[in-house]
């Protein structure tokens, strides 16, 4: 007797596995296999919606900023189209209210940061005593000297520009554009870079 349990317990008896052959288990296993192959791939279906989605919400988020800032620009436009056309005195001033958007230093421009629906623009121009800073405001360009029509003594009022340059600046017309005057090499790029704010082609 106790011969026969230390054989049970040194050598466990064997299982007789036949009666699982009558494919309960592989039927089974089989509705697993089939289980987790359709959730891999209504999770493959699930991923490639949601990123297709996010690209549709992402492209029409695109277009509505794109008109959104459309309607901001024309808004602007049409706000400084409103108060040049009230400008009605014999002179310009850059002092004055269309180019300043105030009527006093103390006071913060109308040309700032102005709030429509749920967006936001400002008018801004650069000036040459300002450097590249921009400025809020309009900006006069007939104040500009026109290369185009200038006589050789309003040419020489401009920095580095001597009565020779001017000549040459004379004889190379007509330019489309400011650039010309130095793809034409009538001046150097030190000079082309004083003047550039003061000068205009029409």
């Amino acid at each position: 007797m106790r011969k026969s349990l230390l054989r049970q317990c040194i050598y466990p008896a064997r299982y007789d596995l036949s009666k699982f052959s009558n494919g309960v288990c592989h039927k089974k296993g089989s509705i697993f296999i089939l289980t987790l192959w359709s959730l891999c791939l209504l999770s493959i279906f699930a991923i490639g919606l949601g990123s297709k989605v996010s690209q549709e919400i992402n492209l029409a988020s695109y277009f509505q900023n794109k008109s959104q800032a459309r309607y901001l620009a024309e808004a602007a436009i049409k706000r400084a189209q409103i108060i040049l056309k009230n400008d009605t005195n014999a002179f310009d001033s850059l002092n004055e209210f269309w180019s300043t958007g105030r009527y006093a230093d103390n006071e913060e421009s109308v040309f700032n940061e102005v709030k429509l629906g749920n967006g936001v623009y400002s008018i801004v121009h650069t000036t040459p005593d300002a450097g590249s800073s921009a400025q809020y405001g309009m900006v006069d360009e007939e104040r500009k000297i026109n290369i185009n029509t200038a006589s050789e003594a309003e040419l020489d009022m401009l920095w580095g520009i001597g009565p020779a340059t001017a000549q040459k600046v004379i004889s190379g017309r007509p330019y489309q554009k400011t650039e010309d005057l130095l793809n034409k090499k009538i001046v150097k790029t030190n000079v082309w870079e004083e003047i550039k704010d003061k000068i205009s082609v029409y």
